[in-house]
């Protein structure tokens, strides 16, 4: 094989590998987009609406007059404390506690919400319970056991793929 032969042939493997790479860098663009759209249906939006559902009951004008009270109040015991200092990590209930207004914080559930992204975490642990119930089954039953005395662990629904 002479030079130019083995310099055309590389070219060739060059070209091969550059649009190999751009078919990957599609297809991880594609499957990006893809997680994205099913996390955002299946628990960005899901949150989002029940947030929505509180925040839409209460005037803003009850909201800013909440906001502006809890300002003030950090502000009051932070000049009363000149020097001292009003840390929001540092919690003294007696001097000011920001977690006081914390019943009326918004609260959302995600006890439903089943992270398409975390779907083969979820299968991991799915199966990790099984095989303990199995285990847990076997050490304890009597060999003739009947199938349906096993306990089975509780079954979680996953979303579609």
């Amino acid at each position: 094989m002479n030079h130019m032969e083995r310099i055309e042939r590389e070219k060739v493997i060059v070209r091969d590998v550059d649009e190999y790479l751009a078919i990957k860098d599609q297809y991880d663009f594609r499957k990006k987009e893809q997680m994205y759209k099913q996390w955002n249906k299946h628990v960005f939006l899901p949150i989002q609406q029940q947030i929505h559902r509180q925040l839409h009951v209460i005037p803003v004008s009850e909201i800013e007059k909440k906001r502006r009270k809890q300002f003030q109040e950090y502000l009051d015991v932070s000049n009363r404390k000149q020097g001292q200092g009003v840390f929001r990590d540092i919690i003294i209930e007696s001097d000011y506690d920001p977690l006081r207004s914390r019943s009326q914080y918004l609260q959302y559930t995600t006890k439903h919400i089943r992270d398409p992204l975390k779907a083969d975490l979820d299968r991991i642990v799915f199966e990790k319970s099984i095989t303990n119930s199995f285990n847990q089954t076997r050490s304890t039953a009597p060999i003739n056991c009947n199938l349906s005395q096993v306990r089975q662990p509780r079954l979680h629904k996953r979303p579609a793929t």
